[in-house]
C-alpha cells in the first residue's frame, strides 16, 4: 500500500470529476483510521477540500471554497487546532510544531488551486515535515507526484453489476449474452449500465433502450459537465461544435484560453463520449460524432454558450477584417512596425492591433504593461512560431524596462523573419538605448546598405530618416567622428539635408572637444563649421528639436573656449562672428529646447570680447524681474506715428514673434527685437485681443504681406 511506503510522500487520485475519487478517499481514510494495524503508519488524518460545487437531488449548490494558497493553509490551520485541541495563529508554527507526528494530510478537489496557481502546491508541499504525507485528489494531474488513476470497468465487472443490478431492482434475469451484448454497447459504463437495464425494466425492447440510454447517458454526462465541472470543458465542447475539426491550439485562440486551461478540459471531454479523438501527422484533432451533435442541438440548455461561442468567433472574424481595412485606408506600410501582416491568424491580429494601440498610454501606466504582457505570455505556446508575436512581446517588455528579455524576443523575431525591418529598426534603438552601441552601428549600417533608406519613395522618407539619425548618431557615440564627417559632405544636396547637416556639425563639435588645449586654431575651424550649418538649416529647414539641441551644445562650446582669455584675445573676430550668429538664433533656438539653461545667457555676456552681443540691454535685461523700461511712461507721451493695434494670433506660448491687425484690418508682423520694453516675460504675457501700439516700417517690402512693426510699445 502506497500510503505505508515511506519513499511515497505524495500520492495524487486523478480522474474527471464524478467519477467518486472524493468518494473513494473518503473511504481511504476511514479504513486508515479504523484500522489498527496502520495506527504505526499514520497517527492523525487532516482533511480539507476545495470543492466549488456539490450536485444534490435539489440542484447544483454553490460551496464557500478554497481558492488561494494562503486560504489552504487557513484551513489546513483550523484543522490542525481542531484535531490537536490547539490554539495556533500560525501555519507555520503548527506545522513546526508536528513535525515529528506522522500526519497524513488529505487535499480534496485540489485542482481549483492548481488552475489558477500551479506552482503554489509545490512550494507547499516541500515546505512540509519529511514525517508528513499527503494524499491529494484532483482532475488534472500533479507534479511530483504518484499518480493513480481510475480506469473504466472490464468486460468481466460490467456484466457482473448489470446481473447484481437486474437481481436488487427485483427484475427477471437476462440471458447471459445479453449482459455481455448491454455492457458492450454502453461501453462499460457503470451508469449507462443502469440507465439502460431501467428503461428495460420499464418494459421497453433491448435496442430501443440502449438507444435511449446512450443519448441520455450523453446529455447527463454533459449536464454534468455544465453543472459540476468547470465551465472551460463546456466551452470547449461548443467550440468544436461550431468549429467542427479542431486541434488544440485552434480551440485556444477561437476561446481565447491558454494551453494550461484547455489541456484539462480536452481531458474531461476525451474520458466521455461526447468527443472524439483523431490524429493524423498535423497533430491532434476532436470532433462530435453525430448522435452527440444531434444532442447538442436539441439541447436547449447549451444555447446561451453556444451563442457565446459563435460570437466570439464571428466578433473575432469582424475585428480582423475590419483591421485589414483600416490599415488599407491608413496605408500603413509593411516596414512600418504597427504594420499587421493580412495572413496573420484573427487572434494574434486582435492582440497586436490592442498592443499597438495601448503601448503609448501603457508607459505611462505599468499597470497596463503588465497586464499586456501577461496576455501575451500566455499566447506563447501558440505564437511561438511568429516573428509578428515575438516582435510585439518585445515591445511590451521594453515598457517594462525588461531589456534582456525584450531583446531576445526581437532576436527571435529576426530568426523567424530576417527581412522584417520594424524587428531590425526596433533592436537597433533597443541597443541604442541601452548604450549598446557598436551593436545598434552594426544594425543601421545593415539597414542602409540593404537599401531600406530610399528617398526616391515618399512613404518611406521618414522611415528613412530614422535610420540615418540612428547610423550617425551611434558613430558619433563610438567617436568616428571623420567618418561622419566623410559621409555627409554633401549634406546640403541630400534629401535628408537637415539630418546630415545635423550630425555634420555634432560630429565637428565632438572632434574639438578634446583638443581645446592642444590645437585652439583647429578648435575655432570647427566650432565655425558646425555654426555655419546650423545656420544654414536653420534658416532653409526651420528650428527642428535635434537642431536646436546640437546649438545649444555648441554654443555651450564657444562659452567654454572664449572665456578663456586666450582664445578671446588672439580669435576675437571669429569669436565675435560666432557670437553674432547664435543673437540671431537664440530666442527660436531656445524655443526648440524646453531644458534651456538661461545661465548660459549671463555666462556667454562674460566674454570678453569687444561688441559682445550679448551685453546688451536686449538679454541683460530680458528674464529680469523688471524692466528699467517703465512701461506706464507711454500713457503721457505724445509718441508721432504709433499705430493702435490687437493682437490676433501667437503660433506659440513663448514665440518670439506674433501678428496684429489694425482697425482696417491690416496685419502687422511683430518681431520681440522691435519690442521697446526689451522685458521677455511682459513679451510672454501679451495675448490675443490685447491692444498694443507699433510704429509700423514706411517701407514695407512686399505688398498684401504683413507689414513690419520697427517699434512695439505696450499700452
Amino acid at each position: 500500500m502506497l500510503i505505508t511506503n515511506q519513499r511515497v510522500n505524495t500520492i495524487a487520485l486523478v480522474a474527471p470529476g464524478g467519477i467518486g475519487k472524493t468518494a473513494l478517499a473518503l473511504d481511504l481514510l476511514n479504513n486508515l483510521v479504523s484500522s489498527p494495524i496502520y495506527s504505526k503508519y499514520v497517527d492523525v488524518v487532516l482533511f480539507t477540500t476545495m470543492k466549488t460545487e456539490k450536485l444534490t437531488a435539489n440542484g447544483v449548490i454553490s460551496l464557500d471554497s478554497i481558492e488561494t494558497i494562503s486560504e489552504l493553509k487557513n484551513s489546513i490551520l483550523l484543522s490542525i487546532n481542531n484535531v490537536f485541541d490547539e490554539s495556533y495563529d500560525s501555519f507555520d508554527f503548527a506545522v513546526n510544531a508536528h513535525q515529528s507526528d506522522k500526519v497524513l494530510l488529505c487535499l480534496d478537489n485540489l485542482e481549483t488551486l492548481l488552475r489558477d496557481n500551479p506552482d503554489s502546491f509545490d512550494e507547499l508541499n516541500q515546505s512540509l515535515p519529511a514525517n508528513w504525507k499527503v494524499l491529494v485528489t484532483s482532475r488534472v494531474a500533479i507534479s511530483n507526484a504518484t499518480i493513480l488513476s481510475l480506469d473504466g470497468l472490464k468486460k468481466k465487472s460490467a456484466v457482473h453489476l448489470a446481473r447484481t443490478y437486474v437481481t436488487k431492482r427485483g427484475g427477471s434475469p437476462l440471458a447471459l449474452d445479453s449482459y455481455a451484448t448491454l455492457s458492450k454497447d454502453c461501453h462499460f459504463n457503470p451508469l449507462a449500465i443502469r440507465l439502460t437495464l431501467d428503461l428495460l425494466l420499464t418494459g421497453k425492447a433491448l435496442p430501443d433502450s440502449i438507444n435511449v440510454a446512450n443519448r441520455e447517458i450523453a446529455e447527463f454526462s454533459y449536464n454534468n459537465l455544465i453543472e459540476v465541472l468547470d465551465n472551460k470543458s463546456i466551452e470547449v465542447l461548443e467550440a468544436i461544435f461550431v468549429d467542427d475539426n479542431s486541434s488544440r491550439l485552434s480551440l485556444c485562440e477561437i476561446l481565447g484560453m491558454s494551453l494550461d486551461e484547455i489541456s484539462p478540459a480536452i481531458g474531461e471531454l476525451t474520458r466521455t463520449s461526447l468527443i472524439s479523438r483523431n490524429s493524423s501527422e498535423d497533430g491532434e484533432f476532436y470532433s462530435l460524432s453525430t448522435s452527440v451533435k444531434e444532442l447538442l442541438v436539441i439541447s436547449p440548455r447549451n444555447i446561451s454558450i453556444r451563442n457565446s461561442v459563435q460570437e466570439k468567433i464571428n466578433k473575432r472574424r469582424l475585428l480582423s477584417k475590419e483591421i485589414d481595412i483600416t490599415q488599407n485606408e491608413k496605408e500603413i506600410k509593411s516596414w512600418h512596425v504597427a504594420f499587421i501582416p493580412s495572413d496573420t491568424t484573427e487572434s494574434l491580429k486582435i492582440i497586436v492591433k490592442e498592443v499597438n494601440s495601448k503601448l503609448m498610454r501603457s508607459r505611462s501606466s505599468t499597470n497596463l504593461s503588465v497586464d499586456l504582457y501577461r496576455r501575451l505570455r500566455e499566447m506563447t505556446f501558440i505564437y511561438e512560431g511568429s516573428f509578428l508575436f515575438h516582435r510585439t512581446i518585445a515591445r511590451v517588455l521594453e515598457t517594462l524596462k525588461d531589456m534582456n528579455s525584450a531583446e531576445g524576443h526581437y532576436k527571435q523575431a529576426l530568426a523567424l523573419n530576417p527581412l522584417d525591418v520594424a524587428s531590425s529598426y526596433l533592436l537597433a534603438q533597443l541597443y541604442q538605448y541601452t548604450k549598446k552601441h557598436d551593436q545598434a552601428y552594426l544594425i543601421y549600417n545593415e539597414l542602409v546598405e540593404r537599401g531600406i533608406v530610399n528617398h526616391n519613395s515618399p512613404d518611406q522618407l521618414q522611415l528613412s530618416e530614422n535610420i540615418y539619425n540612428g547610423y550617425f548618431s551611434n558613430q558619433i557615440f563610438l567617436g568616428r567622428y571623420e567618418d561622419v564627417l566623410e559621409q555627409t559632405k554633401e549634406w546640403k544636396t541630400s534629401p535628408y539635408r537637415r539630418s546630415f547637416g545635423t550630425y555634420r556639425a555634432s560630429a565637428w563639435k565632438r572632434k574639438m572637444e578634446n583638443i581645446v588645449e592642444s590645437d585652439p586654431k583647429a578648435v575655432v575651424e570647427a566650432l565655425n563649421s558646425a555654426s555655419q550649418i546650423l545656420s544654414d538649416i536653420f534658416t532653409n529647414d526651420g528650428y527642428f528639436n535635434r537642431a536646436c539641441f546640437i546649438a545649444k551644445k555648441v554654443l555651450e562650446e564657444v562659452e567654454y573656449c572664449f572665456s578663456r582669455y586666450e582664445y578671446a584675445k588672439k580669435f576675437s573676430i571669429e569669436g565675435l562672428k560666432l557670437l553674432n550668429l547664435f543673437d540671431k538664433y537664440l530666442l527660436e533656438i531656445i524655443e526648440g529646447d524646453k531644458k534651456f539653461d538661461y545661465e548660459l545667457i549671463k555666462q556667454l555676456s562674460n566674454i570678453n570680447i569687444q561688441g559682445n552681443p550679448f551685453q546688451s540691454g536686449k538679454w541683460t535685461r530680458m528674464f529680469n524681474n523688471e524692466s528699467d523700461f517703465d512701461c506706464s511712461d507711454l500713457e503721457t507721451q505724445n509718441i508721432d506715428g504709433l499705430l493702435t493695434v490687437r493682437i490676433h494670433h501667437r503660433p506659440k506660448e513663448r514665440a518670439s514673434f506674433l501678428f496684429a491687425k489694425c482697425s482696417e484690418n491690416q496685419d502687422y508682423f511683430l518681431h520681440f527685437d522691435k519690442f521697446i520694453s526689451n522685458n521677455w516675460k511682459d513679451w510672454c504675457k501679451l495675448s490675443i485681443g490685447q491692444q498694443i501700439r507699433i510704429l509700423p516700417d514706411s517701407n514695407p517690402a512686399l505688398k498684401n504681406k504683413a507689414i513690419c512693426a520697427n517699434e512695439i510699445h505696450l499700452i
